[in-house]
């Protein structure tokens, strides 16, 4: 059926988007396949550890590194601890390293509500042309909107205080449900894709 291996699907066409967002070409990712294939080791003392990450994860990484001129052996080292990799760093490659990290744990976020609203698009319209990028852009939406009234103090009573969150797929559209701790003041928060419905329903 078509909604099945659809995490695949949105999480292949992230790491697509993520190589062209850090302008990274063939060569870039080939040094860094080289580096990781070979587990290079940094001979430099005192650097920072990265550890935990999947493949691509490493691959990315180590693509930028070597994009800003950072040479494996010298600023940056790979190791393999099962089946995860880690960098040994130099101090000055955390600054192209932090935010990357950053992106990425944000981009885990997005890839699980993407999934799931392109599970439900294709269960109930079918297989339909850009839908992978409009789950995406819809999902990035409601990170935003999610993290937004978590934040948000209480309408009711001003305070700054804990939120239940609850989401679901209604059809085309995304509703998240808050309640808040201090009032159970409760708010539903609607969000739709960009693609006009009718259009939608007739791909």
């Amino acid at each position: 059926m078509c909604y099945v291996n659809v995490e695949f699907k949105v999480e292949n066409t992230i790491r697509k988007m993520l190589k062209v967002i850090y302008g990274l070409c063939n060569s870039h990712l080939e040094l860094a396949s080289k580096s990781i294939k070979g587990l290079v080791k940094a001979e430099a003392h005192d650097m920072d550890i990265v550890d935990s990450l999947a493949l691509h994860d490493a691959l990315l990484l180590c693509s930028r590194l070597e994009k800003f001129g950072f040479k494996a052996g010298t600023d940056y080292g790979v190791y393999q601890c099962g089946a995860r990799y880690g960098l040994m760093i130099k101090r000055g490659c955390s600054l192209i390293v932090n935010p990357i990290l950053k992106d990425l744990q944000s981009m885990r976020m997005v890839w699980r509500i993407a999934s799931t609203i392109l599970r439900e698009w294709r269960y109930m319209f079918g297989k339909c042309g850009g839908d992978v990028y409009e789950a995406l852009d819809l999902a990035y939406r409601v990170m935003v909107m999610r993290n937004r009234l978590s934040d948000k103090k209480c309408p009711s009573c001003g305070k700054v205080s804990g939120t239940i969150i609850k989401e679901a797929v209604h059809g085309r559209d995304y509703s998240i449900y808050t309640k808040k701790i201090c009032c159970n003041r409760r708010e539903k928060t609607i969000l739709r894709p960009w693609r006009a419905q009718e259009n939608f329903r007739a791909c």
